[in-house]
């Protein structure tokens, strides 16, 4: 179990318990407001502005996850070097977005508190419950477990680089299984299947973590898989191919995160809203 946040480490929760308390009383509805925001899905559709956030004197770079919807849409300012072979899904950039000092703190400059229930809880434990046989393992991703490093970073590119991204506009998270099917799905779905692999080639459900994240730069949301490597967490983006420390924002703030049977939300340092 987490530690609870002492008074020295003044963490910004109170908001949060004020919301977790009135939690189960919410409509539906309130309830995706409170979390996303007044859209009408409860992830945005990619509304992408970069005029603020293109590399500049300042030293910024736009985050892959903003890179990818770029390209997607066909935005020439990109110029993607197709020299490599790889998709636009696999861009060798710092994943996050524009922001000028990264934040540390365990889970992407956050620390955790534990909550009841939340809208999620159906559809996370659909595709909790849905895992994948061994026979349904890539050949190339089986006999990696004695390195769980190795392992991590073989499943986060043949997932990256397998599926391809589909934005689901009514936000379904389809189980692992049908995403190999259709090898198409959006941001839980590549985080979902990278976790029910990793769990059907020994990593414990306990040990990784979807959390839903908003990313500062799009205001838009997104999904990535966060996974305990040893003493520390390090996170599978579908933006990336390699797998960073989970120490850092990249420009991610965090709301809820689920493991196995618990759920989680997110609570910063005051720092991080000081100027």
């Amino acid at each position: 179990m987490d530690k609870m946040p002492t008074s020295s480490d003044v963490w910004v929760f109170a908001a949060l318990w004020a919301a977790i308390a009135a939690f189960a009383s919410t409509p539906v509805a309130a309830q995706q407001n409170a979390i996303f925001g007044s859209d009408s899905t409860r992830f945005d559709n990619p509304s992408v502005q970069t005029s603020d956030c293109l590399p500049s004197s300042l030293g910024r770079e736009m985050s892959a996850l903003a890179r990818v919807k770029l390209s997607q849409a066909g935005n020439s300012i990109l110029n993607p070097d197709l020299s490599t072979g790889e998709s636009s899904l696999n861009i060798r950039q710092k994943p996050g977005s524009c922001v000028g000092q990264t934040i540390t703190g365990q889970f992407l400059g956050s620390k955790r508190v534990k909550i009841g229930r939340t809208r999620f809880d159906a559809d996370w434990d659909r595709v909790l419950n849905r895992g994948l046989g061994s026979a349904q393992i890539p050949a190339q991703l089986q006999g990696l477990q004695e390195d769980r490093n190795n392992l991590l970073i073989n499943v986060n590119r043949w997932v990256n680089r397998s599926i391809t991204y589909r934005e689901d506009i009514n936000d379904y998270w389809n189980d692992a299984g049908s995403t190999l099917k259709s090898r198409t799905g959006d941001c839980e779905d590549f985080a979902i299947l990278k976790m029910q692999i990793l769990a059907a080639v020994g990593i414990p459900l306990a040990d990784m973590m979807l959390t839903l994240v908003k990313d500062t730069m799009l205001g838009s949301h997104h999904a990535v898989l966060l996974v305990r490597d040893g003493r520390t967490w390090v996170m599978l983006d579908m933006a990336k191919d390699q797998v960073v420390s989970a120490a850092g924002d990249y420009g991610y703030s965090p709301m809820i995160s689920f493991s196995s049977n618990e759920r989680f939300m997110h609570g910063y340092a005051r720092s991080r809203f000081s100027s």
